[in-house]
């Protein structure tokens, strides 16, 4: 299952409404987790039979290719790296 990116088509679009957009990594992160969130929905049967701790891993995977290394560490799925973006 692939990550679905959206982002520079939509920064297209409000570049052409004339919407200016935030470029920050908080905005990043909150582009990145509807992403993964509208993924999962075209997955719904990978979701269903897959473990909570192999979902942890794809999504840890996914945002590891947006530049966001996690680790898992106590009761949290994903501590983020320092040296992460």
């Amino acid at each position: 299952m692939v990550l679905f990116r959206w982002g520079h088509r939509r920064n297209k679009i409000l570049y052409k409404l004339n919407i200016k957009i935030m470029t920050s990594n908080t905005q990043k992160l909150i582009d990145i987790a509807f992403e993964i969130a509208l993924t999962m929905k075209q997955n719904i049967d990978w979701v269903e039979k897959s473990s909570h701790e192999e979902i942890a891993k794809w999504v840890s995977k996914q945002l590891s290719q947006c530049g966001y290394q996690t680790i898992p560490l106590g009761a949290s799925h994903g501590i983020l790296k320092k040296d992460s973006k």
